[in-house]
């Protein structure tokens, strides 16, 4: 085929540019009256980036942009959804799109720094790396009859590391899989990848090409398949949720807590009780410990019940009348699930935040907030098919759940009066969560380092020295409560500013407790104390409603650093543990896909393009004089001296610990912070940046 003439910097892609290349034809969009147009350049030199892939998640609603950069992407029946834009050389990123607010969308491409280098494929690649594959494989793609069925066409981008018994994966680029069970090619962008001993992680995004066939025969026999990997689903359960048609769709719920050794069913739910609507519209999905989903219309394969992976122990039930149940564990995964006496098809999903959101169109706002146990985690990509995809068989109408409740003229977030308010009311946005639904932690328990087994060389920590005691907090752990109340001091955390800071907790010579209010400003968190219900800004450090309303913390300083480091340099320092009272998978983050890709959860209208958003700076404000020093920079310099605010500082950075800390002229500590830049200069936009 003769293509047309490209642009330099198109040419220049050689080889790897080839498959986008060839997603043109095969994303051949039909029409639709829910459209979506963009452009695509260069964020620094405004140059039009032909050929990047535009695509909604996990759908196969996908198109390239032509020679100038631009694109027209039909969106089926969806308004709303997320986009992910990909370009070989540059940062994938992702963005929310609402159609009933813009049909538009300019879209500015982040060079990578660090290119990656060109992989010289071999007929002889290693035997270390050939054993890593062959458990990457069985892992990845799964174990059923669809999965058997499926072949990675370029394993050689996959590149394998060990932390301690654990196999890490990464991928230089998007991996390319041929189902020839399901008749679809799955382009599956790799964001992350562990297997250990116990436990399977992973996690990326995903998009599909309907493959061609000139044989009826195939085309029947991909139809069908499609049907069985649908039914059943966790897609399937979601649309029979969302049309209030569960029990005619062959689904029961149950909520069910882990023991020691067995799960306990004990209530069976109702789609009222799990679903709800929100403030927009969407659909926001609440359960408590575990929701087992039982499929009734369906048996588990055998390939399912020999698995050697799998080994069967009997369940129990409180207070419940249930059909005799087993109880499943996967020991690969450790993952569990519940199957009848006649074997049911069973599943478990466990929430890894407050809630999840499914919009007006039924997509799932993101897969990283949920856990699958038992026969949904035994299906894995090997079994995906689209979230647009419906039978032809199927007639499922998405039903509305009630109203939310309108706001009163009193100015009210959730279960707060936004009395002596000091910023704009409608800069204040809901997390998506109600109050103290992130229980903040206010019985802290300690262990000493030797009895620490749950962090990792690398997991990262907030080390703050009060009173002569050094204590260390995990960020695995805050990520689920964000607020730690120790006698004399507060310790925050917002994962989506990756900002933590530590307060005096006296207001007026009291001592206060603080608890999440599930509201954000400008993305961080917006706190509340328990005696007056207030609302506190992290970043601002101070009350922004309420009877103490302008009343500020003082902010006590502290540093971020790995574990292994902290523990070496604090031998008898105290670890906070993760007996909180509350029962969390506190070994996964939650946040792992928000951290992989440039791309804010909620709209900031204070923005600036002079570093990518989720660029790490060090935030520094002395004398109301605030500058931001970019990590990268301090890799580099390691020791850094300046002055602000009328102050001689030095600041010290050290890339292996990744910790960074500030004195003054007289050796002081002097508080800073390590956060976003789009999280800083929302709340300085008057900074310097501190340059080499």
């Amino acid at each position: 085929m003769q293509l047309p003439k490209l642009s330099k910097r198109f040419q220049n892609g050689t080889v790897k540019n080839f498959l986008i290349i060839a997603l043109i034809s095969a994303f051949l969009p039909g029409y639709s009256q829910n459209q979506l147009t963009g452009k695509i350049t260069d964020a620094k030199s405004g140059e039009s980036l032909p050929g990047a892939t535009i695509y909604i998640i996990n759908t196969s609603l996908g198109n390239i942009s032509d020679l100038n950069g631009d694109f027209k992407l039909n969106t089926g029946k969806y308004k709303q959804f997320t986009i992910f834009v990909s370009y070989i050389g540059y940062q994938t990123i992702q963005k929310k799109i609402d159609l009933e607010k813009t049909k538009f969308i300019s879209i500015k491409l982040q060079e990578k720094t660090t290119q990656l280098n060109e992989v010289t494929v071999t007929s002889n690649k290693d035997k270390i790396w050939k054993r890593n594959f062959k458990k990457f494989r069985k892992a990845f793609l799964g174990n059923s009859a669809f999965a058997k069925n499926c072949q990675i066409l370029n394993p050689w981008v996959l590149e394998f590391s060990k932390d301690g018994t654990a196999l890490k994966a990464s991928a230089s680029e998007i991996l390319e899989i041929k189902n020839n069970s399901l008749g679809y090619k799955v382009y599956y962008l790799l964001n992350d990848f562990t297997l250990d001993v116990n436990q399977l992680s992973f996690g990326g995004k995903s998009s599909f090409l309907e493959m061609d066939t000139t044989s009826s025969l195939i085309r029947e026999r991909w139809k069908n398949n499609r049907k069985k990997a649908f039914y059943g689903s966790r897609n399937h359960f979601f649309q029979a949720l969302l049309a209030d048609k569960l029990e005619e769709e062959g689904f029961e719920i149950f909520e069910s807590r882990q023991t020691a050794d067995h799960f306990v069913a004990t209530k069976r739910l109702s789609r009222k009780s799990i679903l709800s609507s929100t403030e927009d519209g969407s659909n926001q999905v609440v359960f408590k410990n575990f929701l087992n989903v039982v499929y009734r219309k369906a048996s588990l394969p055998e390939a399912y019940l020999d698995d050697p992976m799998f080994a069967l122990r009997e369940s129990k039930s409180e207070n419940l009348t249930l059909p005799k149940q087993k109880f499943v564990r996967n020991n690969l995964n450790n993952n569990f699930g519940y199957v009848n006496e006649n074997v049911s098809q069973s599943s478990l999903l466990y929430l890894r935040t407050s809630s999840i959101t499914l919009d007006k169109s039924g997509l799932l706002s993101s897969d990283v907030y949920l856990n699958e146990f038992g026969y949904w985690a035994w299906l894995r990509v090997g079994d995906m098919i689209p979230a647009n995809y419906v039978p032809d068989d199927l007639n499922l109408t998405i039903e509305n759940t009630p109203e939310p409740e309108v706001i009163e003229e009193t100015p009210t977030k959730k279960e707060f009066i936004l009395s002596n308010l000091l910023i704009p009311i409608d800069e204040i946005k809901s997390g998506g969560v109600s109050k103290d639904a992130i229980p903040a932690i206010s019985s802290p328990k300690y262990l000493s380092i030797d009895q620490v087994d749950f962090l990792r060389t690398d997991d990262l920590v907030i080390s703050v020295t009060y009173s002569g005691v050094t204590k260390a907090y995990p960020i695995k752990i805050l990520n689920f409560h964000e607020i730690v109340n120790e006698q004399n001091y507060l310790v925050t955390y917002c994962p989506l500013c990756y900002s933590g800071v530590i307060f005096d907790n006296k207001v007026d010579g009291n001592s206060l407790k603080f608890g999440v209010s599930g509201l954000l400003y400008f993305s961080d968190i917006l706190m509340y104390d328990f005696k007056t219900n207030s609302l506190w800004s992290q970043l601002e450090s101070k009350a922004i409603s309420g009877d103490l309303s302008g009343k500020a913390l003082d902010i006590i300083p502290s540093f971020m650093s790995t574990w292994s480091a902290w523990k070496k340099r604090y031998p008898d320092g105290l670890v906070l543990s993760t007996d909180t009272g509350h029962e969390r998978e506190y070994n996964t983050n939650p946040y792992q896909e928000y951290e992989s890709n440039d791309a804010t959860m909620f709209p900031i209208s204070k923005e600036s393009g002079l570093m990518a958003k989720k660029d790490l700076v060090l935030g520094i404000t002395i004398n109301n004089e605030s500058r931001a020093y970019p990590i990268k920079i301090l890799k580099k310099r390691v020791f850094v001296q300046d002055s602000l605010g009328g102050k001689s500082i030095s600041i010290k950075y050290d890339p292996n610990t990744k910790s960074a800390e500030v004195q003054d002229a007289e050796r002081n500590a002097v508080p800073a912070t390590v956060l976003y830049w789009f999280a800083w200069y929302a709340f300085n936009s008057d900074t310097s940046i501190f340059k080499e």
